[in-house]
């Protein structure tokens, strides 16, 4: 009840107040359509930063592959650039008229619903990497072993003992990596302007 006096009340009001008023432009089709590239985007860099930030966490965190850690902080350097720079790299490197990876790879147009989503899951997957890798740090290999020891191929080791014990995690990581795209201005501005 304390809560719902202090919180639900104002927020109520707040709606009350608003909702007199909403100019009938917020419903036009531009808007509309806004909002669905927004989802649409969202969704797949969401899709896209989960498959590679849990790939490439299982891959440092469980293989002994030689020197996994500065590997592990070369996959953060995303993380510590902003992604309005990441974004200018990509246009200067994947510009249709004058970028270097068109003379190679022609077909490739970063201005485009694909390049967003490409540019931002080269800077979002950091945060299920992030995620991933201190749960797979704390979680016992034990169980890994066991199904190892039983005859349990990799594959199967992944998708019926590790992945079942990362749900939560990655449920947690979708919707902030979700939600960081959603609020992302920079490099749908700068890459989906042009396009």
């Amino acid at each position: 009840l304390l809560t719902a006096a202090l919180c639900l009340v104002p927020l109520a009001n707040l709606f009350r107040l608003s909702y007199g008023q909403i100019s009938p432009d917020l419903f036009t089709q531009a808007v509309g359509r806004s909002t669905l590239n927004t989802i649409a985007i969202s969704l797949l860099v969401t899709f896209f930063s989960l498959v590679i930030g849990t790939f490439c966490a299982y891959f440092i965190m469980r293989t002994n592959l030689a020197f996994k850690y500065p590997l592990k902080s070369f996959l953060l350097y995303p993380y510590i650039i902003p992604s309005y720079l990441l974004a200018i790299g990509w246009i200067i490197l994947a510009n249709p008229s004058v970028g270097i990876l068109n003379r190679v790879y022609p077909f490739f147009n970063i201005y485009s619903l694909g390049g967003i989503v490409f540019v931002e899951s080269m800077f979002m997957y950091t945060f299920v990497f992030l995620n991933v890798c201190n749960v797979l740090d704390s979680m016992d290999g034990s169980l890994e072993e066991s199904a190892r020891m039983c005859g349990a191929k990799p594959r199967q080791i992944f998708f019926d003992v590790t992945l079942p014990l990362l749900k939560h995690t990655l449920a947690g990581s979708a919707l902030i990596v979700f939600l960081a795209t959603v609020s992302s201005f920079g490099v749908p501005a700068m890459i989906g302007g042009p396009g």
